[in-house]
């Protein structure tokens, strides 16, 4: 904190005192998703950034998207004097340059926003700063088990024919309906694991593919048991291999080799 102190004619003395405190900012966007040709407010609350109670402050920030990674620099005006309080608009574009506070956007784009707090509390150093980010995604924003759900699991033959029987040594193929539940291109990784009665993975298989909007298809994977007993065919839908993020929930078929 930090003390004053004045002394008077008549040798009074009179003190006041203030204490001294950082804060960590935050920074938002007003939507969770947005159009290419929309626009959203970014709100930044630090009451660091008052530096003048009697004056509106200013602070600078940057933004940028999937499709330019460069991005801009927006400035956020405080709200009113001495609120800490600091917004401004951004708008969106999928024809144009970014410029200004124009930010050029695609479908499906994840738009980020970034502010570096240089004044920060304990037990932080005074060279200390932390770099905070806000995102919103462009486009309709749809749950994740639902961009890929899978259904219908069941044992086909080479075929496609749904097989009721199966033998050891014969080969069958695990297939799945999947289809694309969003309104872009989905690509996705199918995977099949398939485990003993005692829960012992036996087999674990995948494939690749994409959905274009709207479309639908039947990918399946070849297993062939090699001793009777009781299984279980799990399908999972993933994002890749190499991103295990669910696109569907899991789907199961019980299989008896005999």
């Amino acid at each position: 904190g930090i003390t004053v102190s004045y002394e008077y004619t008549d040798g009074s003395v009179s003190l006041a005192s203030a204490l001294i405190a950082w804060n960590i900012g935050e920074i938002s966007f007003g939507d969770s998703s947005v159009s290419p040709g929309g626009s959203t407010t970014v709100t930044l609350v630090d009451g660091d950034l008052d530096k003048d109670p009697d004056v509106i402050d200013t602070k600078t920030a940057n933004v940028f998207s999937d499709s330019d990674s460069g991005g801009i620099s927006i400035t956020l005006h405080e709200t009113g004097e001495a609120t800490g309080v600091f917004e401004t608009t951004v708008f969106f574009t999928a024809d144009d340059k970014s410029t200004g506070s124009l930010l050029r956007v695609s479908e499906g784009d994840t738009v980020t926003v970034e502010y570096t707090d240089q004044s920060l509390p304990e037990p932080y150093e005074q060279s200390d700063t932390l770099t905070f980010a806000a995102t919103t995604t462009v486009g309709t924003v749809y749950p994740p088990l639902e961009r890929a759900p899978a259904s219908n699991a069941r044992v086909v033959d080479a075929f496609g024919s749904q097989v009721s029987e199966v033998s050891a040594d014969q080969q069958v193929q695990i297939a799945a309906d999947v289809s694309n539940g969003t309104g872009k291109d989905q690509s996705f990784a199918y995977l099949v694991q398939v485990q003993d009665a005692n829960g012992v993975t036996v087999s674990l298989a995948w494939i690749t593919g994409a959905l274009t909007s709207g479309q639908s298809m039947s990918p399946a994977l070849s297993w062939t048991p090699s001793a009777s007993g009781s299984y279980t065919a799990t399908v999972f839908v993933w994002q890749s291999v190499d991103n295990p993020t669910a696109l569907s929930p899991t789907v199961s078929v019980n299989i008896d080799v005999v």
